[in-house]
């Protein structure tokens, strides 16, 4: 049964202050640990977006996925509706580490409807799409934003 973690920006509570106008960054990195058996199809909640405390909503323009040797497995990025809708299949097993970026060729999608606008509140996920054991190493997830 999959199981959902937390990084530490969303097991607190809080939502980022948006910015009215441009570009704002948030970020998140979890540290999963050959003890805590993340396996496949388990998520990991990483950065909330705060779509419910912008007027219009907040889009998310951009990701960046960074990962080191996490064990032989892909990882999607994506929300709870579409786990995969910006990153589809990264290799975070890689022994060099990963670095996948929407629109950079590691096998991300063309989403229609890209950038997607959220108007209540929300996270942006990692979900092991597979691993052939449980996955330890550093994930970070960092998104680019703006509010509507």
């Amino acid at each position: 049964m999959p199981t959902t973690y937390q990084s530490s920006r969303c097991s607190t509570g809080a939502v980022p202050v948006y910015k009215e106008t441009g570009v704002f960054h948030d970020s998140a990195t979890y540290e999963a640990a050959n003890a805590s058996a993340i396996v496949a199809n388990d998520v990991i909640q990483m950065v909330p977006i705060p779509g419910g405390n912008a007027p219009n909503g907040v889009e998310v323009i951009d990701v960046i996925l960074t990962t080191d040797d996490c064990g032989t497995a892909t990882a999607d990025v994506g929300d709870g509706d579409d786990p995969d809708y910006l990153i589809d299949g990264a290799d975070i097993g890689a022994a060099a580490g990963c670095v996948a970026r929407r629109g950079s060729g590691v096998s991300v999608l063309a989403a229609a409807g890209f950038p997607k606008i959220y108007t209540t509140n929300d996270t942006l996920d990692v979900k092991i799409a597979s691993s052939s054991a449980n996955v330890e190493g550093t994930i970070r997830l960092d998104v680019f934003m703006r509010a509507l």
